[in-house]
């Protein structure tokens, strides 16, 4: 078995791991950046608790900066900004940045997805999630006899018993 690489090719780039974490590298990639195997990297996340905090950090840095934009675009926001007049003066405005709807459904589908999704799913169910009671029922009183007939023999026709098939 060869002899380690941590202390030679990671250790002293804790600070540079943790920017390449933060700037969305995959753990291949790092592992390549540091010249070792990805296996041997994971192998070191285990072991290194000061490489998995890096690691980490970069990774919850990035994801807490996109979440702040992510906000800042579904809400709108102020920004200060310095614009040169037509004079040549130098003036500071603010601007207001509208919010981006994409952003709002964006925003509202990851964080309320029971209220906020693409499908609609519609369930109907009786008292206690039991099946729905329905009872119909016909006044037969205004049927012929001749009317009557043919209804049971519709009826007799379209029952389906347990020896039945069709």
């Amino acid at each position: 078995m060869g002899k380690s690489k941590y202390d030679s090719h990671v250790l002293p780039k804790l600070d540079i791991i943790e920017g390449w974490s933060r700037n969305g590298l995959t753990l291949e990639q790092i592992a390549k950046n540091l010249h070792v195997s990805k296996v041997s990297l994971i192998k070191y996340r285990k072991e290194h608790v000061e490489l998995l905090n890096a690691l980490k950090s970069g990774k919850e840095e990035a994801d807490v900066q996109v979440q702040n934009a992510i906000f800042r675009s579904a809400v709108g926001f102020h920004e200060k900004e310095q614009i040169a007049t037509p004079s040549g003066k130098v003036v500071e405005v603010t601007r207001f940045h509208p919010p981006i709807p994409t952003a709002q459904i964006f925003w509202m589908k990851n964080r309320v997805p029971d209220r906020w999704r693409d499908k609609q799913q519609h369930e109907h169910s009786g008292p206690d999630g039991k099946p729905i009671e329905v009872n119909v029922s016909h006044d037969l009183s205004k049927l012929s006899d001749e009317e009557l007939s043919q209804l049971e023999g519709l009826v007799v026709k379209s029952t389906v018993t347990p020896t039945d098939t069709s």
